[in-house]
């Protein structure tokens, strides 16, 4: 009795079919026919424009109600057309990241990962892919919020002190900023995802980043504050698309620089994870089928039959009868398989795997 190891290579005759090229577009293709192809795309999308529409108008129009009135909070009253009708951007950057994180890590808690890894099998060309389309999608998505938002918005606080229109200065700049603000918290999504491969940690990693540490920063001595808010996400991308700043606030093209910072940080955490391992499998580590180990092989012969495996290879280790080998290794080689690695097992060793593997009593020979 004999062991065969043997993995799949090119065939070397012509192909049946034309061989299809990966490339950066077809990727993108890819990635973008599976974005549109869920539900929740649709869903958390809509709910994203919703609430920055929504939020908007409601904060326009309690303006419009309160003005004059006493009790009317004092920053309140200060307020713009362009802070009124992206006041729900707060709400919208959940919505968006949220997403973010599922497109991303959807897949790993799903399995998907595999077949898109198998269909591209290096990894940095699909996170590129999902990143880039998810990020155009929901910077569109954040512009077109809020334009929406203070299109009607100026028209609920006309002539009142917050009135203000297109052609104001720095009207369009934050209307815009707040879109690729928007589109940035896309991409930490993805990063976010990539990175944990958990819906669960990556959503609340999100949240945390977003909502929380600027809540618990906000604690610390005044010192503190003023040295370190302005550089934390949240207050770094606000200063993006504010229309008014002070000595306490970044401007716009230094929290646009702060941000981009955070999203490559994001990025590159989530690089260096998909370099260091692949689809969830250890690097060297050899995967069995579930079924398909007979048991007549020890684990470290199966370990020591990866270590002649390609990476990312497929291959099978056979026991065989001497009879048929030869006939069988020409098979394998005309189909464009190669031989890596072959050797005898005693009889002895065969029987008492046998009998181990069905708990019967030994048998002789």
């Amino acid at each position: 009795m004999s062991t065969l190891t043997a993995t799949a290579e090119e065939s070397t005759t012509a192909p049946a079919r034309p061989a299809y090229r990966v490339t950066g577009r077809r990727v993108l293709a890819s990635e973008w026919a599976k974005l549109w192809s869920l539900r929740s795309t649709w869903i958390t999308l809509g709910l994203g424009l919703l609430f920055l529409v929504a939020f908007g108008l409601i904060a326009s129009s309690r303006y419009k109600s309160g003005i004059g009135s006493a009790h009317m909070d004092r920053d309140f009253a200060r307020s713009t057309a362009v802070s009124l009708s992206l006041f729900g951007t707060n709400f919208a950057q959940l919505a968006l990241g949220v997403l973010g994180v599922l497109i991303m890590a959807g897949e790993y808690s799903t399995g998907m990962i595999r077949s898109t890894l198998a269909a591209v099998p290096r990894r940095l060309p699909v996170l590129w892919s999902k990143a880039a389309v998810y990020g155009l999608v929901a910077l569109v998505v954040g512009a077109l919020g809020a334009f929406v938002a203070f299109f009607f918005g100026h028209g609920i606080v006309s002539g009142t002190p917050a009135a203000m229109d297109f052609s104001h200065a720095g009207v369009l700049r934050s209307l815009l900023g707040a879109g690729l603000y928007l589109g940035l918290v896309g991409v930490i999504g993805i990063a976010l995802g990539a990175l944990l491969r958990s819906v669960a940690g990556g959503i609340s990693v999100l949240v945390a980043t977003l909502m929380l540490i600027p809540g618990l920063v906000s604690l610390l001595p005044s010192s503190w504050q003023d040295d370190i808010s302005p550089y934390l996400p949240s207050d770094a991308g606000e200063s993006m698309f504010a229309l008014t700043h002070d000595t306490t606030s970044l401007s716009p093209g230094a929290g646009l620089l702060v941000f981009l910072g955070w999203t490559a940080l994001a990025l590159a955490g989530a690089v260096a994870l998909n370099q260091l391992t692949r689809a969830g499998f250890q690097p060297g580590q050899w995967v069995l089928v579930q079924g398909a180990s007979s048991g007549l092989l020890s684990d470290e012969d199966v370990d020591e039959a990866a270590t002649a495996i390609e990476p990312r290879s497929s291959a099978a280790i056979l026991v065989y009868e001497n009879r048929w080998a030869a006939p069988f290794a020409v098979a394998l080689r005309r189909s464009g398989a190669q031989l890596v690695a072959n050797g005898r097992i005693p009889v002895q060793a065969i029987l008492a795997a046998l009998d181990a593997a069905e708990g019967s009593e030994p048998t002789t020979a």
